[in-house]
């Protein structure tokens, strides 16, 4: 019942206008580049061919038309290629800012039958946000703990691997060179 009320939904949705997914990356392409004076599709081209693509200005003239359907590669590359063309204001883009932040359906499936909004499109690309997590670019720190030397050591002489944590020298802990090579010898005297 819901899908048949999503399809009649996308049905009157369609008589004005759902988009494809190529579509909505296109005219946002579009957008930024005549927003930006002087670029030209052949700039773009040329960034894109910096990274490995064979993109001609007709290549960038059909993604921006909606016909030219872009691989996993080449849509990972898009913000850097725009931002080497100079057309995002010297920050490289996120995926969702390629899509246009509007209301609009975009058909996801090219059968025309349900739309999506393009908000929530956008939202699958964007990440997600969760009170005190470290931004993705923030590299995570390593705490010490045992990795697999240790596991490998642990294996070796027949002992758990939180048993070398806690067998060093004056309690302290077991790990690294040196500490490895006091736990086994002393397991060996044992």
């Amino acid at each position: 019942m819901l899908l048949t009320f999503l399809r009649r939904c996308s049905i009157v949705l369609g008589m004005v206008g759902m988009v494809t997914l190529e579509e909505a990356i296109g005219g946002e392409l579009k957008r930024r580049r005549e927003a930006a004076h002087g670029v030209t599709q052949e700039a773009v081209a040329v960034q894109a061919q910096g990274y490995g693509l064979r993109w001609t200005r007709a290549t960038v003239a059909a993604i921006e038309l909606g016909r030219q359907q872009l691989s996993l590669g080449e849509f990972a590359l898009l913000p850097l290629i725009l931002n080497s063309a100079g057309l995002t204001g010297g920050r490289v883009l996120g995926l969702w800012e390629l899509l246009p932040d509007t209301d609009d359906d975009i058909d996801l499936t090219g059968a025309e039958e349900v739309g999506v909004p393009l908000r929530i499109v956008r939202g699958l690309f964007q990440p997600p946000v969760q009170a005190g997590a470290p931004s993705p670019a923030v590299p995570k720190r390593r705490r010490p703990g045992i990795g697999e030397a240790e596991r490998k050591v642990a294996r070796l002489l027949g002992v758990t691997p939180n048993g070398l944590k806690t067998a060093g020298p004056a309690g302290r802990p077991c790990l690294g060179r040196v500490g490895l090579q006091h736990r086994v010898g002393a397991l060996r005297h044992e």
